[in-house]
């Protein structure tokens, strides 16, 4: 079929779903997709390698609706159980979306009405978990900011999205990697311009971290990888903190353990920076003020503190626990 006369239906279209330690809230990323206006012809859940239960969640789900599906890939990276999931399924079209994520009724709707003509990936948007300062500060400090596109505020990436199922097999899939795996996808596709549309309204909800302790573990994992993978994340938080305890150290030899406490001051200086990305006109995803800027600046410590750890497991060969 053309380009031209290329015209989806919900009944072309599979959502996969990678799976690991989820049973706290897969239960609703799954109703949610039986009741689309649009809805999709499979549900694909792809285990891998749950320790919490989610398994015994997911065979239930299987029971109780036709259109649910499990396959086993674990245990496995988000790359590997993508991969697993699509090529279990043979539909034209696949929306891709994460386990933690909640959406609206209208999600698959939204992403498939700009599929048309050269159209071959959409991607939808995502938008912070609201309800505390905590959250807005995780935000702030690990999360980028939001784009304006046609009018709406979206941040953009791999999930949730649809892609044509032929666009994955010509890439040959995903690196099996736990981090950095869905960027790199994006990078490898080159696709021109006229391929790729944004659909701001097709908005999925997402928790960046559930605590600090959570967002610690996540970050450390992320560095970890990403130093497996021959990325530079650590080099930058090196520089900043060589910088800091620089004048930490000078702050300390002229005013004593006070003046130590000047080794913040990057921390600080970053925090501003980002807390000025989120003042744009019209994006009101994060909170202000005095209590959250603080809170910013200290989960812009743990980050730091977390991809140094990261960083040094991955010299030492030690993966970090994650779950």
């Amino acid at each position: 079929m053309s380009h031209e006369q290329r015209s989806y239906g919900s009944t072309d279209v599979a959502v996969v779903v990678p799976v690991r330690n989820e049973v706290t809230t897969l239960s609703a990323l799954v109703q949610i997709l039986l009741v689309q206006t649009c809805p999709p012809s499979k549900i694909v859940l792809v285990e891998a390698g749950s320790t919490d239960g989610t398994r015994g969640l997911v065979s239930k789900l299987v029971e109780r609706h036709e259109a649910v599906e499990m396959v086993d890939a674990g245990p496995a990276g988000p790359g590997r159980a993508r991969d697993v999931g699509i090529g279990s399924v043979d539909t034209d079209l696949v929306l891709l979306i994460d386990a933690g994520m909640w959406a609206s009724e209208g999600l698959m709707e939204e992403l498939l009405e700009p599929f048309e003509g050269p159209i071959r990936l959409v991607l939808g948007s995502r938008r912070i978990q609201p309800g505390s300062v905590w959250r807005d500060a995780a935000a702030i400090t690990a999360v980028k900011r939001r784009l304006l596109v046609d009018g709406l505020w979206g941040r953009f990436e791999l999930t949730p999205c649809v892609m044509e199922r032929r666009l994955w097999v010509d890439s040959g899939g995903f690196q099996d990697w736990r981090a950095g795996e869905d960027l790199e996808f994006l990078n490898r596709l080159d696709l021109a311009e006229d391929e790729v549309a944004f659909a701001p309204r097709a908005e999925v909800v997402w928790d960046v971290a559930l605590g600090p302790v959570r967002l610690f573990r996540k970050w450390s994992a992320y560095a970890f990888h990403n130093a497996q993978q021959g990325s530079s994340w650590h080099r930058p938080v090196l520089l900043w903190n060589f910088g800091g305890a620089l004048v930490a150290a000078v702050g300390a030899s002229l005013l004593g353990p006070v003046g130590a406490a000047l080794g913040v001051w990057h921390h600080l200086v970053r925090t501003v920076i980002r807390v000025s990305r989120y003042r744009t006109p019209g994006d009101r995803e994060v909170g202000r003020g005095p209590v959250v800027l603080l809170a910013a600046v200290l989960a812009s410590v743990l980050v730091d503190l977390a991809v140094l750890l990261g960083y040094l497991r991955s010299c030492l060969g030690r993966a970090p626990r994650e779950w």
